[in-house]
């Protein structure tokens, strides 16, 4: 009688040193997994490796040596959809470079209510947000893993909850401020980014992902929320009032579990009239304001930050903010970020997490505060390197 191969989960503390790291092997629980490749330049496909580790979920401290092949060089790690974990790290020539960052991993599993309902796209493009594996991007030219030891740890876990200009998105050039968040923080805390492309506050009730966020979070936890850019679409009776009621629900269920929740204004779409930004999101940003107050909540202003930046840039300078308009591309999309939109974007809120005396203030790493919108990073100087192919596919939402 022939016995199967039995898939397992690697004991943890785990760690590896590697000649050559293998290939993915579900009985092992671990391995290299191809980076995306396909028929473009060679200016658009990336550069770099990724490796995978089964785990249950949970937050995670990892450390990853690396080398270039002998040569100088320099990587740039994310993890699980394109989180940004570290930027352009130096790797010397004949040597070696160390990385250490946090991650939290999760699953769709929600307590008494099933799973998150999750869309097509979660299903295929961004199933690596939901299954059993951390992954890992080390990217820049011949990159190599030498080493990694993976960690269970228990730090304040940072909460989002959003849309696509906060979700995690799974292809470039598109990005958001939540996936470039992690990049700016220390050992401290984690970043557990639920947003999800397309959501309003009442779409994140019904399909149970604050259920899912509420399930786990703690006192010390941080919830940190900005909704509007879909919600305003709603144009029944009463839409605005309604937001302002399920939003304050949430976070006063959030609060009641000791955690901290911070309401952030969303960021203005790029519309210019005579040089000036145009308000898009209606009376949404002043009800956050409103909800903010009567809750408690610590504010960030991004609103208004994000104006401050556009008009900083100017309506074709701002423009590489945001995702371009390309081969097969109906137009420029107005919402959506590039990489180097949501690290400024990202910048934004760490200034106003500053700028309010937030707690979170302590955990972010020297050098990232201040930073005036007023006087934006140099493009050139911000390079996060392609982790997929591009996609002309948009993120849900507008």
């Amino acid at each position: 009688m022939s016995s199967a191969l039995v898939a397992v989960e690697p004991g943890l503390p785990w760690s590896r040193t590697f000649d050559a790291v293998p290939a993915f092997d579900a009985a092992a629980g671990f391995g290299s997994v191809p980076l995306a490749t396909g028929d473009r330049t060679t200016t658009d496909i990336p550069r770099g490796s990724r490796f995978d580790l089964r785990v249950r979920p949970g937050a995670y401290r990892v450390e990853v040596v690396v080398d270039a092949g002998g040569k100088a060089g320099t990587v740039s790690v994310m993890a699980e959809l394109r989180r940004l974990m570290a930027r352009a790290v130096a790797i010397p020539a004949a040597g070696t470079a160390t990385v250490r960052f946090q991650v939290d991993v999760r699953d769709p599993q929600v307590p008494g209510l099933g799973e998150v309902r999750r869309n097509p796209r979660e299903l295929a493009n961004e199933s690596v947000a939901w299954d059993d594996r951390l992954t890992i991007y080390l990217l820049g030219e011949e990159v190599r893993l030498r080493a990694i030891t993976v960690t269970p740890i228990t730090v304040p876990i940072i909460y989002l909850a959003g849309d696509s200009t906060v979700a995690d998105q799974p292809f470039d050039p598109y990005a958001s401020w939540g996936q470039m968040l992690p990049v700016f923080l220390d050992e401290g805390v984690v970043v557990a980014n639920h947003a999800q492309s397309g959501s309003t506050v009442r779409s994140f009730l019904a399909e149970h992902r604050f259920a899912k966020i509420l399930s786990r979070i703690t006192a010390g936890d941080h919830l940190l929320i900005q909704f509007g850019h879909n919600d305003m679409k709603d144009r029944t009776p009463g839409a605005v009032e309604r937001f302002a009621t399920e939003l304050t629900g949430v976070i006063r269920q959030a609060q009641g579990q000791g955690a901290s929740v911070t309401l952030l204004t969303s960021m203005e779409r790029h519309r210019f009239v005579q040089g000036r930004t145009q308000e898009t999101l209606g009376a949404y940003p002043a009800t956050v304001r409103r909800v903010a107050a009567t809750t408690g909540c610590a504010l960030v202003d991004l609103h208004s930050m994000s104006r401050t930046l556009y008009e900083t840039l100017g309506e074709a300078g701002s423009s590489r903010l945001f995702k371009p308009a390309g081969p097969g591309d109906r137009d420029f999309d107005h919402t959506h970020h590039s990489t180097f939109g949501a690290y400024e974007i990202a910048r934004c809120v760490c200034q106003g997490l500053a700028h309010v005396g937030h707690p979170l203030a302590r955990h972010l790493r020297p050098g990232v505060v201040p930073f005036d919108p007023a006087h934006p990073d140099d493009p050139a100087a911000v390079v996060v390197p392609l982790s997929s192919l591009p996609a002309p596919t948009r993120p849900l939402g507008d």
